[in-house]
């Protein structure tokens, strides 16, 4: 019998495969295993093609200016509106994340 998991052999009275420790009740017998030939597997195409991604004319490059823009502002807005909260005396917080993305944003949009 063969493990439906790891596809090793074992013994029909195993309850347990051996080596990677899989119930073997309603595995499948060996008689109906499809075994592929070394050319089936060989002579398959991986071409993978990313063109599509790196030459889309959809406009995705002003989106991500958009993006970056709007994050841009808020990060700037929210890091002014603490500054002026603790103009008093106190702590406030600089939004870099916010600013650093919303910059990478846009340049990755004028990239594109």
């Amino acid at each position: 019998m063969i493990c439906g998991n790891c596809k090793k052999q074992i013994s029909k009275d195993e309850k347990f495969c051996g080596c990677c420790g899989t119930a073997t009740a309603g595995k499948i017998p060996d008689d109906r295993i499809q075994y592929s030939t070394p050319n089936e597997t060989h002579n398959r195409k991986t071409n993978f093609d990313y063109s599509s991604r790196y030459n889309s004319t959809s406009g995705s490059g002003n989106s991500d200016i958009a993006v970056g823009v709007i994050t841009l502002i808020i990060g700037a807005t929210l890091t002014w509106i603490t500054y002026e909260a603790a103009s008093g005396g106190g702590t406030y917080f600089v939004f870099w994340g916010l600013m650093i993305y919303g910059g990478y944003k846009i340049l990755e949009g004028i990239a594109s």
